[in-house]
């Protein structure tokens, strides 16, 4: 009888810890998704930096011509 009896005990501790696993992985699973939706949006941004980006190499690109034509044009004067 006392074997019988160590094992109930061995197995209601067993389920305590699995129940115990089980909580914390459902913890791990809820910050994985709060992740994954953080990375989601930081990649978003990053994309619409990309585009601020390339729109800003495009106007110092067009200044710089402007400067070039205007400087020409200063030359042709003088």
């Amino acid at each position: 009888m006392d074997q019988i009896n160590k094992l109930v005990e061995i197995m209601a501790e067993m389920l305590h810890e699995q129940r115990e696993m089980l909580s914390e992985q459902r913890e791990t699973n809820k910050r994985l998704e709060k992740l994954e939706h953080q990375m989601i949006m930081n990649n978003a941004s990053i994309g619409e930096l990309r585009i601020s980006v390339m729109r800003l190499a495009d106007e110092i690109l067009a200044v710089h011509d402007h400067e070039r034509r205007i400087s020409e044009l200063e030359r042709k004067v003088a």
